[in-house]
């Protein structure tokens, strides 16, 4: 028997004003360390990283009666990171700490499918990385579809590192990164996604 997932009716605004995400953070990438992933591998200098900033913005979500269909769940996203940073702790890369002069992410849920807006990016001193497209849940809420473009933009001692190594280990040929930029877009599933 296939089970759904439900929540009491409810609107549920959430309101951050400098809310520091350095400890969730740093419990994320404590927890994809211990992965038995050997994709994981290739990323294992990034993820010994301190990343902090303060996150400002909003989450507002609308959950229908119960008898209604999940279809009727919406939320709509909007966050800025202010004061961001991250540092590569490993000293062989030589990577200088990176400081973002933007970093938001912006997204609506409608019909079980998440819109990340073009909005959503991350632009530091040497990374500039861009996110748009959709994500499609299930009843359950389980991602069943992605279709996500991503522009990526490597520059300084990031391009010299992670130009071949970055695309490989996301899943693209090393071909579509072309002097630090690569443009691909991600469709499929979770664990079986393609680049092109």
């Amino acid at each position: 028997n296939s089970r759904t997932f439900r929540l009491p009716p409810a609107k549920v605004d959430f309101k951050f004003k400098g809310f520091q995400i350095q400890p969730f953070i740093a419990g994320l990438l404590g927890y994809v360390r211990s992965s038995n992933n050997p994709a994981v591998k290739t990323f294992e200098s990034l993820l010994q990283t301190d990343v902090s900033g303060l996150v400002n913005g909003k989450i507002n979500v609308v959950i229908p009666d119960p008898g209604d269909s999940v279809d009727k769940i919406t939320a709509d996203i909007d966050l800025d990171i202010a004061k961001g940073f991250f540092e590569i702790k490993d000293e062989n890369l030589a990577i200088p700490k990176q400081n973002f002069s933007e970093a938001k992410i912006q997204a609506k849920l409608r019909k079980k499918v998440i819109n990340v807006t073009p909005a959503t990016k991350f632009e530091a001193n040497d990374i500039k990385l861009g996110l748009s497209g959709d994500l499609s849940l299930s009843d359950r809420f389980d991602v069943t579809d992605i279709k996500l473009k991503m522009s990526l933009k490597l520059l300084g001692r990031f391009k010299e590192n992670f130009d071949f190594t970055l695309p490989v280990g996301i899943g693209c040929n090393p071909s579509k990164m072309v002097e630090g930029e690569m443009d691909v877009e991600f469709s499929g599933v979770i664990g079986a996604m393609t680049c092109t």
